[in-house]
């Protein structure tokens, strides 16, 4: 009797071993099988992103670093031959001689062209490009009251909501200010100059429906990271 019992626990504990001892392994298995497939998702992930980049490198990055290679050395050519242009005069024998004051009105005149013409052209490009893709004509809004907020400029800030009653998921903010594409706008559809100051004003300080014709990137995390407001360029309100 006591011999069986023995042998019963004995037994007992063996198999008590040998499960533990196959839990081990069926554990070891599983977090084996984890971290092979954790090395082929790493592995697969890092492959499409390399390959990816790979593509953007030669069908987007490389096209277009070469026509803005061929555009940039263009310029930098007529920039130079310009340059020899201004700066060298001729002596009483003739020959080319170096002008310093030549050179330094020629830096001069560079300056003013890139702060006073180039760099407006540019952004009138990309405001004319934003306007294609973005631009709202009589939008109907309502609007809370403009405010200036810079007196050199005459910018506005102006507030509203898209729907009453108003609450912060349909509130719109919008800035006139003054700039090249919108003074060509404004010259383009008959209103003559234009003036940020009667844009702002035309906003009563009360709750009004206005029409408005509008452009820019009124998504509110574009908004937050870069300071990108939509730009007003006429209004009618009509107030409630």
């Amino acid at each position: 009797m006591v011999d069986d019992l023995a042998d019963r626990i004995r037994r007992f504990q063996e198999e008590t071993r040998a499960d533990a001892a196959a839990r081990r392994r069926n554990t070891k298995a599983s977090r084996a099988a984890r971290v092979s497939q954790d090395i082929k998702f790493w592995g697969r992930f890092v492959a499409q992103v390399t390959q990816a980049v790979i593509w953007l490198r030669q069908y987007v990055w490389l096209p277009v670093w070469h026509v803005l290679k061929r555009v940039a050395l263009a310029i930098a050519r007529l920039y130079r031959r310009l340059w020899a242009w201004v700066v060298y005069r001729r002596d009483s024998d003739g020959e080319l001689v170096f002008s310093r004051p030549r050179a330094g009105a020629m830096l001069l005149a560079t300056g003013v062209f890139v702060w006073y013409l180039l760099i407006p052209l540019i952004r009138c490009g990309y405001d004319a490009a934003l306007y294609a893709m973005t631009a709202q004509v009589d939008e109907q809004v309502y609007l809370l009251g403009s405010q200036e907020i810079d007196s050199t400029t005459g910018e506005h800030i102006v507030e509203g909501c898209s729907a009453l009653p108003c609450s912060d998921r349909d509130a719109v903010y919008f800035r006139t200010e003054d700039s090249l594409f919108n003074n060509l706008w404004s010259l383009a559809h008959g209103r003559g100059m234009f003036y940020p100051e009667y844009v702002g004003a035309a906003v009563p300080y009360s709750t009004s429906r206005c029409a408005i014709t509008s452009y820019g990137v009124r998504k509110r995390f574009p908004f937050r990271i870069v300071n990108m407001y939509s730009d007003m360029l006429a209004v009618t309100c009509h107030p409630e």
